[in-house]
């Protein structure tokens, strides 16, 4: 299995426990833009009512988060949401600007 198989796997498997909190690490990694996109719609869908942490380095995934905290060496700098953050004008704004402009 490669590795967006096995992201798949453990999502399905917390989906079948009905599991109240669902941790995922950079869940994505392993999808291409398109995939990225549809294992997000089915997510938001499926993780209806639950608590969702999701850790990720990706802005397309994070910018969708109803709360994103951005850290830095071990520590917590920033919270708030995409729009707050960008307003900010801090590191997360920073790092936005930079990726959008690559």
């Amino acid at each position: 299995m490669n590795g967006g198989q096995w992201q798949r796997l453990a999502l399905g498997r917390a989906f079948f426990r009905r599991a109240s909190i669902i941790i995922l690490d950079e869940p994505t990694s392993a999808m291409d833009a398109w995939g990225e996109h549809d294992w997000l719609e089915r997510f938001r869908h499926l993780a209806a009512g639950r608590t969702s942490i999701v850790i990720t380095h990706r802005f397309t995934l994070a910018m969708r988060a109803h709360i994103i905290h951005v850290m830095r060496a071990g520590q917590i700098v920033e919270t708030g949401s995409h729009d707050e953050l960008l307003a900010l004008d801090g590191f997360y704004a920073q790092s936005w600007h930079d990726q959008m402009q690559s």
